[in-house]
């Protein structure tokens, strides 16, 4: 099976207390998943993690503060082609929380909704293992 290589960030922030997660919202607003997408050619895992979740969830003035590791996990690209998709997560912060124009949907949830309502099995493993690390 083919392998791709994608990059996402895991953004949070706190209200009242509570830590909330910046996702993307996928399949008819069902489910939730990290922002991320496809490392280009001569890209870092760094530079497009950055570059996908600005354009997915229009937050300009992100920051990576940490890598929190590598998620795997089955897909289909586009064009149908299955793959084995390994996701690097990292951990992003922002002064600024006003979001501009974006290519996707996305919601701030609470972590146990979270990890309830991911669309991936895997992904929903790794938020619920590095919660406490947040």
């Amino acid at each position: 099976m083919k392998k791709v290589v994608s990059a996402g960030g895991i953004v949070i922030k706190r209200i009242n207390g509570n830590l909330y997660v910046l996702l993307i919202i996928i399949q008819d607003e069902t489910s939730l998943a990290f922002p991320k997408g496809h490392v280009d050619d001569n890209e870092s895992a760094e530079t497009a993690a950055l570059r996908e979740v600005t354009e997915e969830t229009g937050l300009k003035t992100l920051k990576i503060a940490k890598k929190l590791g590598v998620v795997t996990r089955p897909s289909v690209e586009d064009d149908g082609t299955k793959v084995e998709k390994d996701i690097h997560l990292f951990l992003m912060e922002t002064e600024d929380y006003n979001h501009l124009e974006s290519d996707e949907e996305y919601g701030w949830f609470a972590i146990d909704e979270a990890v309830e309502k991911m669309g991936f099995l895997q992904e929903a493993e790794f938020l619920k293992k590095i919660k406490n690390k947040l």
